[in-house]
């Protein structure tokens, strides 16, 4: 990735405007949800996303958000499916067996 060097100027609300083409390249829209860090050197903004719901992984490429209010990773959504077959499995063996 190559590195970005532009210089925006800090309003006297601590607001800075971030640059349409890297908005449009993260990602970022109005509202959007921003994480701040720190590394010691200078502050790091990512855009927010949400950890799994399941397995508290946090959104990368070929996930996917299912509701606005609760997120799921496909690996969360994957593990859940297989816990439930699991336990269907069971409850079918339980009930063909006598139990």
């Amino acid at each position: 990735m190559k590195a970005a060097s532009l210089l925006r100027t800090v309003d006297a609300m601590g607001r800075v405007v971030i640059p349409k083409s890297l908005r449009v390249q993260y990602g970022i829209d109005a509202n959007c949800a921003l994480e701040i860090f720190t590394d010691g050197q200078g502050i790091i903004l990512r855009k927010y996303s949400a950890p799994c719901a399941l397995c508290g992984a946090r959104a990368t490429d070929g996930q996917t958000d299912f509701s606005a209010e609760a997120h799921f990773s496909v690996d969360g959504g994957q593990n859940l499916l297989y816990n439930e077959k699991q336990r269907a499995q069971h409850t079918l063996r339980q009930k063909t067996e006598g139990v």
